[in-house]
């Protein structure tokens, strides 16, 4: 991780709530964080919750809609709220291979969303897929068919 960049600092209920920016290897570009620290923090160390919002919710809506600092100053507690969706694009994915493999990736997407446990075996070649940005999705000149390997991935996941 990069240096952190204190983007705000506003003092709260006897603590400081601050909001920072860093640059993320594993999410190649920026992420952003808010830090409240209790009144206790000032005299040592401190314990620490971490709060991971949903999709939509950025390091700013934890802060400001639960309205936790006052509780949180009280306990002694610092508080951790990433923002837990990167906000730009990262990994250049070759479209057009996606386009051409849009219902298999569909199929596979609807797989993930059902209730249930999901088979080790499908998580893995979903990673091999989706998380490095080498996998068959990010090479243009690749000879595997994307289609192909997601369908298997899905059948993996289904079983």
């Amino acid at each position: 991780m990069s240096a952190l960049t204190l983007i705000s600092e506003h003092g709260c209920f006897g603590g400081v709530q601050r909001f920072y920016k860093h640059d993320s290897r594993e999410v190649r570009g920026p992420m952003k964080f808010s830090a409240y620290l209790p009144p206790q923090a000032r005299m040592g160390k401190v314990p620490v919750l971490y709060y991971l919002s949903g999709l939509t919710c950025t390091e700013e809506t934890f802060p400001i809609k639960a309205h936790a600092q006052q509780t949180a100053a009280e306990l002694g507690l610092m508080l951790i709220a990433p923002d837990t969706s990167p906000r730009e694009p990262r990994l250049p994915v070759c479209r057009a291979r996606i386009s051409q493999s849009a219902s298999e990736l569909a199929a596979l997407a609807g797989l993930l969303l059902e209730p249930g446990p999901v088979p080790v075996q499908g998580v893995a070649m979903v990673n091999l897929l989706l998380a490095d940005g080498l996998g068959p999705i990010y090479r243009e000149a690749s000879r595997d068919d994307l289609g192909a390997i997601v369908e298997r991935a899905a059948h993996a996941l289904s079983r």
